[in-house]
């Protein structure tokens, strides 16, 4: 990976003994080309996945995936092509990168690092643009060379080489690559400033690029302190149930605090919501009375209040769905965003006995016989149970008989089974948990 100065967070992201693959996103244009030939060309390289992403804007869409397949196939580098619809609804660079992203998240496994592109002049694009919409995120918001997507690491090795470079490398060895024809028009912000305004800065002051580089490069280690707190603080005052302590968080001061919860966001891949939303809906939270429940809504998802703690969940609608048969040797079910297990236990339980049980969704007012009547809420309230997981909770029916209300491992909330249903004392018996998958 010589002649292109790479940068070393990024290249250590990259042969971490942890990585186990790179997954490359290549669009077939200038810089994904000059990646992938890099890439794949270095003796210690893992497994390596180019991932082309058509979005459909184009009228030559199918033939660059063509041309990309054609190259990772002389590369001898394994290819997968994703079709994606854009929304026609805001910016379309906005929908597509989010689409574009969706699609990353569909292919990469554990320890996989997905590799992209972005060199110099994006990430001086990207300041401009971040500054120049008023952006609420900490600093000039530069390009951070390594981030986390859900559970997997985003590298940008090419984010110190400038673009000049990258084509000059990409003519010596004689690549060729795809040239979008929507990059010449001025009509997007980013290719105003690419096409017009850059270049003019360039010309009357020639050492801006390494200037505003040196620049962001100091705001993006400032972001990388705060980010670092973020997760101190976070450790500090989060329980093993991913509440969030509001004394914690009152304690922390509104700054630090507002900087772990848009941490908290981006390690989720949650959109950020405008700083004054988030300032304004996490003074409602700590200010809110104990018996209140506020809500921040985000896109997609929401920060709920529940026993001095806060929490970040998905926003989603009750589906009311179908009584569902177990299967006789499934030990796992998932149902929308639950997760049903099964299994024998040495002791207790529900009876072994119990001919096709079924599952469905807990109904209001319900009770459940344990010697004597009681309100299932009720139960899930003692337990500490917040009141948006109580109103997904499934129970284990057999003829229209309510006969177990499955356990919920993260709450502490053991199974309760109805007394006529229970096994004998001392003998083996079903156990049903549940898990939330947030």
């Amino acid at each position: 990976m010589s002649r292109l100065d790479l940068d070393a967070e990024s290249a250590e992201s990259l042969f971490s003994a942890e990585t186990r693959r790179w997954v490359v996103g290549f669009s077939g244009g200038l810089d994904s080309m000059v990646l992938l030939h890099l890439l794949a060309n270095h003796p210690e390289r893992p497994d390596l996945l180019a991932i082309h992403i058509n979005h459909g804007l184009q009228a030559d869409s199918e033939s660059w995936a063509s041309h990309c397949a054609d190259v990772c196939k002389k590369l001898d580098i394994a290819f997968v092509a994703i079709t994606v619809s854009v929304d026609a609804s805001g910016s379309s660079e906005t929908q597509a990168r989010k689409s574009r992203y969706q699609a990353f998240e569909q292919v990469l496994q554990a320890h996989d690092v997905l590799v992209l592109g972005h060199h110099l002049d994006d990430q001086l694009e990207t300041a401009f643009l971040n500054l120049l919409r008023g952006s609420d995120t900490p600093g000039l918001l530069g390009m951070p060379a390594v981030r986390r997507l859900s559970a997997n690491l985003v590298s940008r090795p090419l984010l110190g080489v400038a673009r000049d470079a990258i084509k000059r490398y990409a003519i010596s060895h004689k690549l060729s690559w795809i040239e979008d024809p929507s990059n010449a028009i001025d009509l997007a912000d980013r290719n105003f400033l690419r096409n017009q305004v850059l270049p003019r800065l360039a010309d009357r002051f020639p050492d801006i690029r390494s200037k505003l580089a040196s620049g962001i490069q100091r705001d993006v280690q400032a972001r990388q302190l705060l980010y670092q707190l973020a997760r101190l603080d976070l450790a500090n005052i989060q329980d093993k149930q991913a509440g969030i302590s509001i004394p914690g968080l009152k304690q922390l001061g509104e700054h630090r605090a507002v900087n772990l919860l848009r941490t908290q966001l981006l390690d989720q891949g949650v959109a950020l919501p405008s700083g004054k939303h988030l300032r304004q809906g996490l003074a409602d939270m700590l200010a809110a009375e104990p018996d209140k429940l506020p809500v921040i809504n985000l896109k997609g998802h929401e920060y709920r209040r529940f026993q001095g703690r806060i929490f970040l969940c998905e926003s989603r609608q009750l589906v009311n769905w179908a009584p569902l048969e177990w299967p006789t040797d499934a030990q796992v079910i998932d149902i929308e965003e639950l997760r049903i297990t099964r299994e024998k236990i040495a002791t207790g339980g529900l009876s072994l006995s119990i001919d096709a049980p079924r599952l469905r969704l807990k109904q209001a007012g319900e009770v459940i016989f344990l010697g004597h009547n009681r309100k299932i809420n009720d139960i899930l309230r003692e337990a500490s149970v917040p009141s948006w997981i109580r109103s997904r909770l499934p129970v284990v029916v057999s003829d229209d008989q309510l006969i177990a209300v499955p356990g919920i491992p993260d709450w502490s909330f053991e199974q309760r089974v109805a007394t006529p249903y229970a096994v004998d004392p001392g003998s083996p018996g079903w156990c049903y948990k549940v898990y939330f998958r947030r």
